[in-house]
């Protein structure tokens, strides 16, 4: 989504992204204005950017969750909490897009 041209409002910065992020995780989805409450969250996007961002995040964990996303390699000395194994994840699926 995000175009990498100076002035292009498609780009999220950094402190846009975890605006976005905080609102998601702020406001329950049931909320009758809770697309409201996030765009209000996040400087310099309107609703629609907001909604289109959403979507793409969406997008990204379905792909994350199905497997088509391969989990980074870790080592024996990398994060906490991860284990050493080959950290490949699934194989992709007929689900995933084209690369």
């Amino acid at each position: 989504m995000s175009v990498n041209e100076p002035g292009n409002s498609s780009k999220w910065s950094r402190d846009q992204d975890k605006a976005f992020e905080n609102a998601i995780a702020t406001y329950p989805e049931d909320c009758s204005d809770w697309w409201e409450k996030i765009a209000a969250a996040v400087p310099g996007k309107t609703l629609e950017e907001i909604k289109e961002h959403y979507e793409i995040l969406v997008e990204d964990v379905n792909r994350i969750e199905s497997g088509c996303v391969p989990l980074p390699p870790y080592d024996s000395d990398g994060p906490a909490g991860h284990d050493s194994g080959e950290g490949t994840g699934k194989k992709g699926t007929s689900k995933c897009r084209a690369e």
